[in-house]
């Protein structure tokens, strides 16, 4: 009998204290992404790829066809980081303009000075032109400068002191004009 009144009074228990457990918020199905995260994932993509387009061109065998899907991919991640980017209406408590900035210089720098080198390839214009590769880049220049207002400002300084000084010449001479324009630098 006292076995019967014990199991009881645990099921009892058991009972009770699983209303006494509060339960999780239910967690956003989407969560909005940082600006800096988005642009640390957009240079890491590019990394991979940029390097290749560099081996291509420098074993003197590179052409608009061998290249071309190389491009399309940088494309296609900045892209998928724009979408990303439009997700964002205000930044987050990590976003800040210098980080963003720098991110921006980092990306803009590197895919510029690569494709400069790439400038040995007959076309090479008409493709980026194609692939949509000034488009994706000043889209995601004029969404983090709508979130992170005036973060443009200081980009200029920023890719002097990243050793980029003829970005602007690079950027003109790849006919990212949309790019500049976002950047603000008129050439």
């Amino acid at each position: 009998m006292h076995a019967l009144q014990f199991i009881v009074s645990f099921l009892a228990l058991g009972t009770l204290s699983g209303y006494a457990i509060p339960s999780p918020e239910p967690k956003s199905s989407r969560q909005v992404p940082s600006i800096v995260g988005t642009l640390n994932t957009l240079q890491k993509q590019t990394s991979f790829i940029l390097p290749e387009i560099k081996s291509i061109v420098a074993s003197g065998v590179a052409t608009k066809s061998s290249i071309s899907p190389l491009i399309a991919s940088v494309v296609s991640n900045a892209n998928t980081a724009h979408t990303s980017l439009a997700l964002v209406t205000s930044p987050a408590p990590t976003d800040t303009d210098a980080e963003a900035a720098a991110a921006i210089v980092a990306i803009i720098g590197q895919i510029s000075s690569t494709l400069q080198g790439a400038l040995v390839i007959p076309g090479l214009d008409d493709l980026i032109d194609e692939l949509g590769l000034d488009p994706a880049l000043s889209q995601i220049i004029s969404g983090v400068d709508g979130v992170l207002l005036g973060v443009t400002d200081g980009i200029a300084q920023l890719f002097r002191d990243a050793g980029f000084p003829d970005v602007a010449n690079f950027l003109d001479d790849l006919s990212l004009d949309l790019t500049l324009l976002a950047l603000g630098i008129v050439v």
